[in-house]
């Protein structure tokens, strides 16, 4: 029961009276029950008049002393103003104390378990969701007990625990979210992130805007497929994610895939309805006209596929073959109304599936996975030049990975032919034009196929010359042998193809310094040394680097060499580069002088310093690299 209490100024009309009545109340000390007094305002006649109303300067709804309230006093007020009823029928609905039918069951909200190691603004905020703002279906995700390798896990570092919860309505979303920013700002002292929460209010800019189009007539694209503002809103504060979602943008999400355990996955698996054929000819002609650039590039689908290849990944080696093909159907009874992203997974799947069984998914289906793409609608619409060009990369990957070896050709000979073939299938209806500049991978790929790495044989790479220079790693030796066995005339294409690009194609695109190195230690784990010392005086002959970028190099130089540990290279290095005059690529101690006698750092010194004494210890006995060793020991200090 509220207790109304009305102090009213003077009263100059006789509509004033009914007024004056309630007024009176204050001077004896009575109290008038709030419903009650808005009937008898109302059914009044004098209660019509614009003036009656405004006299009540002051409105003062005092709970604390409803409650104090007897039911004498009310018996009292009853009693002195007869005109006033008191039957609960005709008390308006809207205007009685309780108006819950008895015949509608209160529905209960499950909250989710807490952890004990959760921080309490986690249960704060699930208890400010369902009993404060009338959220539903709440669920808490713990990020901390996901594995370390799980997809998800490396993209929300920051994220400890995600909650997510169901809204009746866009509206019900943007009230609930803007109440949180407000609860945070007093609260925490701080205003939360929140993304996907847009008033809805519309500037006179906007509603003139949205006239004239009015009078056009709706366009095709209107539409919002469900995405409508506020669908989806993410609050995020230390740590806690909240997401707040209508029903059918949740079920079109699925969100519960992302962050769920790998064996949790089923239950939140949705059983996605395949489309419904239909006789009408304007069918698909209408999905087409309708369908925006976010239905283009992002289906419902894609969190489902990306979890069933995270699965595939996750447990290569112990599935038997029973179970990835019931994997294998499952992905596929998902992957309907596919999008350009879908069938990149798709690819991903499928290469995954023919490295883990080779025999039963064999080479040519995950290449049919990668160019179905081009089949679909999508690619009638989409600009796909660049991604030719990173299917490219992704099909010569593919050659690099198989384990199918079923062919008498050699294996360089066999992966470019596949290539070409490969690329003339792509661009043959096709304006687009393929080039090597429009993916940095291309050309490393490219010549990464035209040699074979014997097995069991520890290779040397720009990767392993790093890890002694900046990780201070031991320099252990290879053995003499060559490591890799390299296709040269295949080799001399690749190169031969790069610089017609590079001269007529792609005029002023250069080669990189990083490719230019990993072709000089390709040479060098082939024992190609002839070539190895023409390239790298390709790569030093009228080349104007900075002094200190020159020490660099040649430090590198020098630590691939002392790994290699082929002794006619060390002394060929040792002889015709360290210190000599008449050498077309300059020579060491010119590029240290050139840099002030100094190093660009103390692990670049003493990097070199390992490398050319475990060169020249390789020469045991032999006197000829004294020098060197004192003259090393001296600057490496």
């Amino acid at each position: 029961m509220y207790i109304v209490f009305l102090t009213s100024t003077s009263f100059y009309s006789p509509q004033d009276v009914l007024v004056s009545k309630v007024s009176n109340r204050i001077q004896q000390n009575l109290s008038i029950d709030f419903s009650t007094m808005l009937r008898l305002l109302t059914k009044s006649p004098f209660a019509r008049a614009p003036s009656a109303l405004p006299r009540l300067s002051n409105v003062r709804f005092n709970t604390n002393i409803s409650k104090h309230t007897t039911n004498a006093d009310t018996a009292q007020v009853k009693a002195e103003s007869p005109e006033i009823e008191t039957s609960t029928e005709e008390i308006p609905w809207y205007l009685r104390d309780d108006i819950t039918s008895d015949l509608v069951e209160t529905k209960k909200i499950e909250l989710p378990e807490i952890p004990t190691h959760a921080p309490p603004q986690v249960e704060e905020f699930i208890n400010l969701l369902a009993h404060d703002y009338g959220m539903d279906d709440l669920l808490l995700f713990d990020m901390t007990l996901l594995p370390e390798e799980h997809e998800f896990k490396e993209t929300n570092k920051n994220i400890d625990f995600v909650i997510i919860s169901t809204g009746k309505s866009e509206k019900h979303i943007y009230k609930a979210a803007n109440e949180l920013r407000l609860h945070l700002k007093h609260t925490y002292n701080t205003v939360p992130l929140i993304e996907g929460m847009v008033s809805n209010a519309k500037t006179p800019a906007m509603r003139r805007r949205l006239l004239r189009r009015a009078r056009k007539g709706p366009l095709a694209t209107d539409n919002d497929y469900g995405r409508a503002a506020n669908s989806w809103v993410m609050c995020s504060h230390e740590g806690i994610d909240v997401h707040m979602l209508t029903g059918p943008r949740r079920e079109d999400l699925n969100l519960e895939s992302l962050w769920c355990a790998p064996e949790d996955l089923h239950k939140y698996t949705s059983n996605q309805t395949t489309s419904q054929e239909s006789d009408n000819i304007f069918s698909g002609i209408r999905r087409f006209h309708t369908m925006t650039n976010f239905r283009r590039h992002y289906s419902n689908n894609s969190s489902n596929l990306e979890a069933y290849l995270y699965q595939l990944n996750s447990k290569a080696g112990q599935l038997n073959t029973d179970e990835i093909t019931l994997l294998k159907n499952m992905f596929e009874d998902t992957f309907q109304n596919a999008s350009l992203r879908d069938h990149e997974v798709r690819f991903q799947f499928w290469k995954s599936l023919h490295l883990a069984n080779p025999e039963l998914f064999t080479f040519q289906d995950a290449e049919d996975a990668l160019l179905a793409k081009y089949a679909s609608v999508n690619a009638l619409t989409d600009d796909l030049s660049l991604q030719k060009l990173n299917d490219v990369a992704e099909y010569a990957k593919l050659l690099l990975d198989t384990p199918s070896r079923a062919h008498d050709k050699p294996l360089s000979d066999v992966a470019l032919d596949k290539l070409s073939k490969f690329i003339a299938a792509l661009y043959e209806f096709s304006t687009d034009k393929f080039t090597l500049s429009g993916n940095p991978l291309l050309i490393p790929l490219l010549w990464r196929l035209c040699y074979h790495e014997h097995q069991n044989v520890r290779q040397l790479s720009p990767g392993t010359v790093d890890a002694v220079i900046h990780s201070g790693q031991p320099i252990e030796v290879c053995e003499a042998s060559p490591l890799i066995t390299i296709a040269s005339k295949n080799a001399r294409d690749v190169l031969s193809l790069v610089d017609y690009f590079t001269q007529k194609v792609d005029f002023g695109t250069l080669p990189t310094y990083a490719l230019s190195e990993l072709i000089l230690f390709t040479y060098g784990n082939a024992s190609k040394w002839g070539k190895f010392w023409n390239q790298w005086e390709d790569m030093c002959f009228s080349k104007s680097v900075e002094p200190d970028v020159a020490v660099e190099r040649w430090t590198r130089l020098a630590v691939y060499l002392s790994c290699r540990g082929d002794k006619s290279s060390m002394r060929s290095f040792l002889l015709n580069y360290w210190n000599a005059s008449n050498s077309v690529g300059g020579s060491f101690v010119k590029a240290f002088e050139a840099n002030g006698n100094t190093f660009n750092s103390e692990r670049e010194s003493s990097a070199l310093r390992r490398a050319i004494l475990s060169m020249v210890n390789s020469f045991d006995g032999d006197q000829t690299f004294d020098g060197i060793r004192n003259q090393v020991e001296s600057i490496c200090k």
